[in-house]
């Protein structure tokens, strides 16, 4: 499919003079997700090769005027979604690898441009846009699962955790699994860490239209007997989307002033 994300980077104070990331040829951008780093700020994302058909990682210094881009993760099967999260000092990469039925773990050797393969948390799962988090004591994972495998992980969200820190593979399954089962927000677009609020950005489903919307869902209360999320509108967010045209929007990432989004151009 020639989706033909971009990418477009904000300061939130400052929302109509985008940065637009250009794509290579034959290649798109999408799923970016930003981190800060000793001042500079990184975008991991992945780039879908057109000719592979599969994706990989990149990271992009968006503090650097070159834009230097490099490949960080590859393999010879489809990656995407590549999230990011911090565990006793080390950085560890999550990214999408539904094609191996698996979720897998690579750890940075050297942030941010050097990773390698870590460790499988959990085999024979079909599941894509994994998000692992710390809350409340336990790890999170939430993911979009395919239980009919017939490749739509647009309408379930599930949640797993574990006691054991998120290196793992003792996972549970939440008693209420799946969480959700609706296309129009179910499929994880991001997560926002705010002040005091953790805010899941979810995908919106268009008719026959993969990405076209994100909406934004205040985590409310997180236990392993309940989950409750509330949508609300996000003004940072409108802006973009006006400034951009009203494009398909479907992932969003910020950290500070920075937001990040992918968008597709006709």
């Amino acid at each position: 499919d020639n989706y033909n994300f971009k990418l477009a980077f904000f300061n939130q104070n400052k929302i109509n003079s985008p940065l637009i990331i250009k794509n290579d040829l034959n290649k798109f951008l999408a799923d970016p997700f930003l981190i800060k780093y000793k001042k500079e700020i990184y975008c991991f994302a992945e780039e879908y090769d057109q000719l592979k058909k599969r994706g990989h990682i990149v990271c992009i210094n968006l503090s650097d005027k070159e834009l230097s881009k490099k490949i960080v993760v590859s393999e010879n099967f489809h990656l995407s979604f590549p999230f990011i999260f911090k565990f006793k000092d080390n950085y560890f990469m999550c990214p999408e690898s539904s094609n191996i039925s698996e979720i897998r773990l690579y750890k940075s050797v050297s942030f941010p441009f050097k990773w390698k393969f870590y460790k499988t948390i959990i085999k024979n799962i079909n599941t894509v846009d994994n998000i692992i988090f710390k809350k409340n004591n336990l790890w999170w994972l939430f993911t979009n699962m395919d239980r009919s495998n017939c490749k739509d992980y647009s309408h379930d969200l599930s949640i797993f955790y574990s006691k054991h820190g998120p290196l793992t593979h003792k996972w549970k399954p939440h008693p209420k699994n799946p969480i959700k089962i609706n296309s129009s927000e179910s499929r994880n677009a991001g997560i926002i860490f705010d002040k005091k609020k953790l805010i899941r950005v979810s995908q919106e489903q268009g008719f026959d239209n993969y990405g076209e919307n994100i909406d934004f869902h205040e985590i409310k209360s997180l236990n392993t007997k309940n989950y409750v999320e509330k949508i609300f509108k996000n003004k940072s967010y409108l802006r973009i989307r006006k400034f951009l045209n009203n494009p398909n929007i479907h992932h969003y990432s910020k950290t500070d002033n920075n937001i990040i989004v992918d968008f597709k151009s006709s």
